[in-house]
């Protein structure tokens, strides 16, 4: 009973909620409980003393660098840009694709 609803959702998330190979549902998951910083994307690194922050995003199995900030609060605003930048085209073809469908 349970595998098949484990297997009927996996099946939903790769017919139904995957655009161009991109599962968009996980795009908006919430952050690990374990987060040092409280964003996803966003990791704390110490070099020579220093703490720095450092953005990446993952885009269709690739993980893209974003840049390195000294302040946490600029490094936040960089991570939401670039989901922005290369998430909200999924998201929003997603909507599209459900509206129709309805």
């Amino acid at each position: 009973m349970v595998d098949e609803r484990i297997k009927h959702a996996r099946e939903d998330l790769m017919t139904n909620k995957t655009i161009d190979g991109v599962q968009v549902p996980l795009l908006t998951k919430k952050v690990r409980s374990d987060s040092v910083s409280g964003h996803k994307g966003v990791h704390r690194r110490v070099r020579n003393g220093k703490e720095k922050f450092e953005v990446t995003i993952t885009v269709k199995g690739k993980r893209k660098y974003i840049g390195t900030y000294s302040k946490l609060y600029d490094a936040i605003k960089a991570r939401k840009d670039a989901e922005k930048e290369y998430f909200e085209p999924y998201i929003k073809a997603l909507k599209e694709r459900e509206k129709e469908q309805k």
